[in-house]
This record gives C-alpha cells, sequence and structure tokens, in this order.
C-alpha cells in the first residue's frame, strides 16, 4: 500500500500516533512506521517540547 505523503506529513505534524495515522489512512501501524522511518521522522510518542528523546522503536 502506498501512503499518501502529504496527508500523513500533515497528520504527524498533528501530533497523531502511528496507530492514529494508519486509522485514519485505511493502512496498517507498520506502513506508517515504514513511512515515517524512511522520511526519518521520530515518533510522536516520544516528542518532548518539539524535540526527540531519541530514537525509539515503532
Amino acid at each position: 500500500m502506498k501512503i499518501d505523503k502529504e496527508r500523513a506529513t500533515n497528520l504527524w505534524e498533528g501530533g497523531l500516533l502511528d496507530t492514529e495515522i494508519a486509522e485514519i489512512m485505511n493502512c496498517t501501524k507498520a506502513a506508517v512506521c515504514i513511512w515515517r522511518k524512511k522520511n526519518d521522522l521520530p515518533h510522536n510518542r516520544w516528542l518532548v517540547n518539539g524535540k526527540s528523546e531519541g530514537n525509539k522503536k515503532c
């Protein structure tokens, strides 16, 4: 499944988690995780004040 990059990015920038993005985009959490990693985006769960706390797993 191909992910709509613009839409996924907007959802991610809105602070949504992989699970929430997957539900909205009707795809798997794994697909979102792979997309996020390919685009070097940290998981929103680990963001604090806009900064990543490290490279956590999906």
